[in-house]
């Protein structure tokens, strides 16, 4: 391949990731697996971006620059496969092994933080690449080395993605691990082609195709997203909360969050339902903004009613995190020039994991608990904002922010 097809090969694919990642900014359901899984599209963005401009200035730029260009590029491609190992784990074990626990996370990351002290190193040692005097790339003695620990992530990967998958029972699960586990076959396909052939780049190029198919199979589950707030939908929810129910002697403890936004009805009808609208997405956002930091499941559950399952040791963890929502949604209720406030109540209850547990039974406890935090809710605010009632639609949540209980 000559230089200018090098160049042409590299600039579509980053094209295309750049329209994906757009894309997934309002497409794909939210979580912490999700902002992993834009990671490895930015990242490989930045790959495909980086190695063009390898190609561009090879020959006529200075040996340092080149230098700067190509260590970025191979920082940037094993961080591909190190992100697609934390993605595979955080789907595979709800970010549990990993994420939440950094002693797991540094043994994970020892392979790529010793390739990148290598990669700093290459200036010196010319261990994976070097650059001569005319300005122009050569290959290291050890250059195999650089597709070997990116092909360990994806291994051990496709590892996790496999072993879960054989204990695991939710349908929806087994999919998508069954579509993580196929990530490799363009992987390896690739970087095998690439050593047999030498001058044939087609590692990046395949592993973008590993990307748009899993992105793919994301895309799927839109249907199971709320068209309003971005977050799951009443019927994903419900699928979810039967699972975690049914598996629930045995399992990590956690707890189920329903939060109510006071006053949700007498907002709709002084203001209209363009604001309430508008007061929904407000309340889904600063939710987000809170238990993205966490391993949890956000849904709307009704019309002003949303649903949260999160992992924590205990309920007094989860009215913590609660707190730091309703923190988080005074923030943001102060860029807005509206003349009322806007808060919820929320209940909870506990799952230990030593039970089994009725989903009936749990949601009733929860929802128990959120109207007894409205009552004193409505009793702390009853002089300052007179009498005033909210509440939460039942059933299927509506594109729109539907009807509000009385």
């Amino acid at each position: 391949m000559n230089d200018i097809a090098h160049i042409q090969v590299d600039l579509i694919p980053a094209f295309v990731l750049s329209v994906l990642l757009v894309n997934s900014l309002s497409k794909l359901p939210f979580s912490q697996a999700t902002r992993l899984f834009r990671a490895i599209i930015a990242l490989l963005i930045v790959s495909f971006v980086s190695d063009a401009l390898s190609w561009a200035c090879m020959g006529w730029t200075s040996p340092g620059v080149q230098y700067a260009i190509n260590i970025l590029l191979y920082f940037c491609t094993c961080g591909v496969t190190f992100a697609w190992f934390l993605y595979v784990c955080s789907v595979a074990y709800d970010a549990k092994n990993l994420l939440r626990d950094k002693r797991y996370l540094v043994v994970a990351a020892l392979p790529y933080l010793a390739f990148a002290i290598v990669t700093l190193s290459v200036p010196w040692t010319h261990a994976f690449f070097f650059i001569d005097d005319a300005g122009w790339y050569h290959q290291g003695y050890a250059h195999s080395l650089h597709g070997i620990v990116g092909g360990l992530y994806v291994v051990a990967a496709t590892a996790v993605a496999l072993a879960r998958l054989r204990r695991e029972t939710y349908p929806r699960k087994r999919t998508r691990l069954v579509v993580l586990a196929m990530f490799i076959v363009p992987s390896m396909l690739g970087f095998v082609l690439e050593l047999a052939f030498s001058g044939l780049s087609l590692l990046l190029s395949a592993m973008a195709l590993s990307v748009l198919l899993v992105y793919v199979s994301l895309q799927r589950d839109e249907i199971s997203l709320d068209g309003l707030t971005g977050l799951n939908n009443r019927r994903s929810c419900d699928a979810a909360l039967a699972h975690r129910c049914g598996d629930a002697v045995g399992a990590r403890p956690w707890c189920l969050v329903l939060i109510d936004i006071n006053e949700f009805k007498r907002i709709n009808d002084e203001h209209g339902h363009m604001v309430g609208d508008e007061v929904l997405r407000l309340v889904a956002r600063a939710l987000k903004a809170t238990f993205g930091k966490e391993n949890a499941f956000l849904s709307r559950y009704g019309g002003d009613e949303f649903v949260a399952m999160h992992d924590c040791a205990c309920e007094e963890e989860a009215r913590q995190v609660v707190e730091q929502a309703r923190k988080a949604l005074e923030s943001l209720r102060s860029e807005k020039a509206w003349a009322f406030d806007v808060s919820f109540s929320s209940g909870f209850a506990f799952c230990d994991g030593t039970a089994p547990v009725e989903t009936a039974e749990l949601v009733e406890q929860a929802d128990a608990s959120m109207y007894s935090d409205k009552a004193a809710w409505k009793l702390a605010h009853e002089g300052a904002s007179g009498a005033g009632s909210a509440g939460g639609a039942s059933g299927d949540g509506p594109a729109g922010n539907g009807k509000a209980r009385a």
